[in-house]
C-alpha cells in the first residue's frame, strides 16, 4: 500500500531542488545514519530494532504527500502491539493502533543517547524509548512499554 511506502521505504527524490526543505541532521558521528538522512526524506530505527521512523519533508517525497501537504513524522511500533503514531508540524500526534499495512521497519539505527532532526522535528533515542516533538512542542514516546501521545 501507498502508506506502508511512506512509513517504512522512503523512495527520495533522484534530483534535489532549491526549494526542498532544510536536511535531516544527527548529531552523532554515526556514518550510516547522518549519510541516509542528509538529503530530505528519511527513515531510521530503535537499536532494538521493534520501532521504526520515516520523515516526510514538505510537500511529499514523490510516492506520498501528508494530508495537509506539509511535512509528517510517521514511527510504527512492531511489538507487542503493532501501532502507528503520525505527528505533523503542528498540532498533536495521531496514534493509529489498527494499522493495515503492517510493514515496518528499516533504515539505519539511530543509536541510544543520539539526537535526530529533520524539518520542524526532533527525536531522542534513550535506552526507554524513542521520544519525538514538533515545532509547537507536541509529540510521542514510543517503547516497547509504552505509547504515549502529547
Amino acid at each position: 500500500m501507498i502508506l506502508l511506502a511512506a512509513a517504512c521505504s522512503p523512495t527520495p527524490s533522484a534530483k534535489q531542488s532549491a526549494s526542498q526543505p532544510e536536511p535531516a541532521t544527527v548529531d552523532t558521528a554515526v556514518a550510516g545514519v547522518a549519510q541516509s538522512v542528509a538529503n530530505g526524506p528519511a527513515d531510521f530505527e530503535t537499536p532494538s530494532g521493534n520501532v521504526g521512523c520515516n520523515y516526510i519533508p514538505d510537500g511529499g517525497n514523490g510516492i506520498y504527500h501528508s494530508p495537509d501537504g506539509g511535512a509528517e513524522l510517521i514511527c510504527d511500533r512492531i511489538e507487542p502491539a503493532y501501532v502507528r503514531l503520525s505527528l505533523s508540524a503542528h498540532g498533536i500526534s495521531t496514534v493509529e493502533p489498527q494499522v493495515r499495512d503492517t510493514g515496518c521497519c528499516g533504515g539505519p539505527v539511530l543509536p541510544y543517547g543520539a539526537h535526530w532532526q529533520g524539518g520542524p522535528f526532533q527525536c531522542g533515542m534513550r535506552e526507554n524509548g524513542l521520544t519525538c516533538s514538533n515545532a509547537d512542542g507536541h509529540g510521542f514516546t514510543l517503547s516497547r512499554s509504552e505509547v504515549r501521545a502529547r
